[in-house]
Formats: structure tokens, C-alpha cells, sequence
């Protein structure tokens, strides 16, 4: 066994300031879209376990813990799990440009798999683990863990472990404890698993959570979600001890949250405006409780109806299941779980921040580049739109033209952030912009194992 420690340099501003960040819908819940009216509830007739749990394939999850006192990374378990998919499978095998964290899993044979996470450099202060899902292997394995530096945003070298695949212990999950439905299948013959989580409800809302869950699909629908046909529905019900409730600073050590789940506000970090997000208050309970189900993308359905939401790559998305602007939050969060940053300005810095010295972001939708011919979304910027584009060039009704337009990226770094133009889901839109959805489009296929979908200046980053 071999275990290597890099020490990444962390900025005073992380680890002192009581107002780093802030949070992630648009600041501003007035001026977004909120639920048609007509009923809240959506009938969903029982669906057997067995349709959901046929999905499950065995996978592996490993957890590296980030220790705050001398900012490093540390191995910390591996277990065996039946959350895995056909597409995680699949996927695994294609290296991912995106995400602020990378683990590779290296077999005897040469064999490697891919798995990515994270968005911004306060991620690891968030969550405290970093959690990396592989198919399952066999024989002796080499880990290895790729970390964003928090001052110049490069990917580097964090951590090396070998261990042997045959002594991996399964995970002991709630199964035994959760009900699982079918909502909608897939239309397709590949497809990912859209796992919808019951978050801080009574086991006497047990019904209620199902006619919650049952409206997502539907939201998918009515924001003519990219790829939609590819995703397959599941809800996933187990009941909470304690509701989200209010937003309190609980102090040192971190209190678990006795749900589900285990999310509650993190109060731990003390940012701006800590308590419009939710987060893991255990990653090992938080990943353990979505065991209980295979998943892709796992969607945390939270008893609330406040207006919050919270959005990070690959890792975790939760939206509050009575608030009046439900799909609206859905579809922006689930955007960030994707990789997609902030197109709007104001309302503080925001936690999906890169480091300050990060020459491009890899989220797909902002950018520090003001040469066209360098531009991620070129192909949409037409010869006559100027290069950057001045807010006055988008006039009229009808949206465009599409530009490089000072903003987005919320209040962080604001004098080198740009984004493609106005009106998106990404800020406070009824809908994706063509940019937002292309890069939804080409993460679902790389998910499905259907595209590399690289980019080669990104790639570089990563070698």
C-alpha cells in the first residue's frame, strides 16, 4: 500500500472571512418563474421495488477526506455498492474535462476509469470528503486523485493508493428501510437513472413525497429538457427523524442531521448567505443513503418551501419540494449538477467559484475569453456580433444575438466573466439558452458512454 499526501496552498480568504460566498438561485425569488396554477399534486400509482432496483449494477465508491488543519487529502474508505448503472459503466471509461476533482482508478491490466466532482475551490470546505464512483474491478488497484490548487486553479497530484479490489467490503445500506417507484421510463435503449430522494419528510408523508417526486418528470417536460427521453425516473422514499426546518448555527463539531439524507444548512463555513443552500452535514451518510438506489443523477426532494436551492458538479442536487418557483429551481440547480455556472450578476460571490488565478473556468457557460477564436460557444456568435459584446447589442423581443457579454458568474471575479447572453435558466429564465443546452446535450451523451466529448485545451489540464 502506498499513500502520497500533496499539500495544496489555500488562501487566507477561504479559511477566515465570514462573507466569502453566497448562494445560488437568483438572488432575487421575485423576478423568476413560479408554478402554473392549477393542483400541486400528481397521482403515482405503487410501481414494484424490483423495477428500480433491476437498474442496480455493483459499483465502487472511494472517499478521500480533506483535512482542514494542514489543507490536505488523506484516503479514507472504499466500499463496494449496488448504486451503480449501465451508463456509469459506460461513462467511466472516457476521461471528463469538467469538475475541480478527479479520481482515476488504474487496474493490474492498464485499465483506467474516470470519475469527476466538484465545483469550486470552497467545495472541499463544504463537504468535507470527496466521494469518487467506479464500476466494480478486480485484483490489485492504484487510486489516484487529481485536485484543483486553490490559488492557480491547475489540476495537480493529491493523492496515490493502491488496495486490493477482492477485500472491498459492500456498503451495510438503508434498502431494507427505503420504498422505491418507478415515475417514468426511459424512451430510449440507453439511458441514465434520474433518482428522486425524499429529504425531511415524516413517514405519514410517505405518500405525499410520491406526488411530490411525481411532478419532476413533468418539469423536465415543460422546460423541454435536453435529451429528456434518455432519463428514467425513480423516487425514493425513506422517512426523516427531523425536518430541514430553520437555518441555525449549530456550532463546532458539525451536528449529523438526523434525515435521510443528513443535509441541513451549512453553518460550518459561515459564508454569506449559508443558510439559502444545503449540504451534506455527513458526505459518508449523504452517499450512503443514495446506495439505496441506483442512481445517476440524484435529485433531493427537501420538505420546505422557502426559496433556496443547491447545485454542485456531479454531487448533489436539492431543491425545496412547496416553493412556488419548484420547477424553476429544479431545472437551475440540476444545471450546476451538470456543470453550468451562474448567468447573473449580484447577490454576493458564489460558492461554485474558481480559484482567482484559473485561467479559464470549465463550466460551460462563462468564460475569462474574449478571442472569438478561442470562445467554448463560437459556433453560435455570429461574424457581424463584436467580440466582447456590449449589453446594447441585445435589443428587441426575441433573444440574441449570442455574444460575449460582460457578467454572469454571480459577484465573483466579475471583471473577467463572461457569458453568452440574457435570459437564461442559468440567471432567471423560463428556459435554456441554445449555449446551456448544447453542453446539457454533450453531458448526457458523455454520461451515456456515447461521446468523449473532449476538449483539448481542458484535456491538457488534466494530463
Amino acid at each position: 500500500m502506498k499513500v502520497s499526501r500533496f499539500l495544496i496552498v489555500c488562501m487566507a480568504l477561504l479559511a477566515t472571512s465570514s462573507s466569502v460566498v453566497t448562494a445560488n438561485p437568483y438572488p432575487d425569488p421575485q423576478k423568476v418563474p413560479q408554478e402554473p396554477a392549477g393542483p400541486r399534486s400528481v397521482a403515482v400509482a405503487p410501481a414494484e421495488a424490483a423495477d428500480v432496483s433491476a437498474l442496480a449494477l455493483e459499483s465502487i465508491r472511494i472517499t478521500v477526506a480533506w483535512d482542514e488543519s494542514d489543507k490536505s487529502y488523506q484516503w479514507k474508505n472504499v466500499f463496494l455498492e449496488q448504486s451503480g448503472t449501465k451508463a456509469l459503466k459506460a461513462k467511466a471509461k472516457t476521461l471528463d474535462w469538467r469538475g475541480s476533482f478527479r479520481g482515476v482508478l488504474t487496474t493490474e491490466s492498464g485499465e483506467k476509469y474516470y470519475s469527476s466532482i466538484g465545483t469550486g475551490y470552497i467545495f472541499r470546505a463544504l463537504v468535507r470528503d470527496l466521494s469518487f464512483r467506479f464500476p466494480e474491478v478486480s485484483g490489485v488497484a492504484t487510486f489516484e486523485m487529481y485536485a484543483e490548487n486553490s490559488e492557480s486553479g491547475e489540476m495537480q497530484l493529491a493523492l496515490s493508493h493502491e488496495f486490493d479490489a477482492s477485500e472491498v467490503p459492500a456498503y451495510a445500506s438503508q434498502s431494507g428501510q427505503v420504498e422505491t417507484r418507478a415515475l417514468q421510463k426511459a424512451e430510449t435503449p440507453d439511458s441514465l437513472v434520474v433518482a428522486v430522494y425524499a429529504e425531511g419528510y415524516k413517514a405519514s408523508e410517505r405518500e405525499q413525497f410520491f406526488r411530490d417526486a411525481a411532478k419532476v418528470p413533468g418539469i423536465f417536460a415543460r422546460y423541454d429538457f435536453p435529451m429528456r427521453g434518455s432519463l428514467q425516473f425513480v423516487a425514493v422514499f425513506a422517512h426523516s427523524n427531523k425536518p430541514l426546518g430553520k437555518a441555525v448555527n449549530k456550532g463546532q463539531p458539525i451536528v449529523l442531521h438526523d434525515s435521510f439524507l443528513g443535509l441541513y444548512y451549512p453553518y460550518w463555513r459561515n459564508f454569506g448567505r449559508w443558510y439559502h443552500v444545503v449540504y451534506p452535514t455527513s458526505e459518508e451518510k449523504y452517499r450512503g443513503a443514495l446506495a439505496s438506489a441506483p442512481y445517476d443523477y440524484p435529485v433531493a426532494l427537501i420538505k420546505s418551501s422557502e426559496y433556496w436551492g443547491v447545485g454542485n458538479y456531479n454531487e448533489l442536487t436539492a431543491v425545496p419540494s412547496n416553493n412556488r418557483s419548484f420547477g424553476y429551481l429544479l431545472m437551475h440547480e440540476l444545471g450546476h449538477y451538470l456543470g453550468l455556472n451562474e448567468e447573473y450578476e449580484g447577490g454576493g460571490r458564489t460558492e461554485l467559484e474558481f480559484a482567482p488565478a484559473i485561467k479559464e473556468p470549465w463550466s460551460q457557460n462563462i468564460t475569462f475569453e474574449t478571442d472569438r477564436s478561442k470562445l467554448k460557444w463560437a459556433e453560435f456568435v455570429a461574424e457581424s456580433t463584436p467580440v466582447p459584446t456590449s449589453r446594447w447589442d441585445w435589443i428587441g423581443p426575441k433573444d440574441g444575438p449570442w455574444g460575449v457579454y460582460k457578467g454572469g458568474y454571480a459577484d465573483s471575479d466579475n471583471k473577467r466573466s463572461h457569458k453568452p447572453g440574457f435570459k437564461c435558466v442559468m440567471s432567471s429564465g423560463k428556459s435554456f439558452c441554445p449555449i446551456c443546452r448544447q453542453a446539457i446535450e454533450q453531458k448526457i451523451k458523455y454520461d451515456l458512454g456515447q461521446s468523449e466529448d473532449s476538449q483539448s485545451a481542458n484535456i491538457i489540464r488534466f494530463k
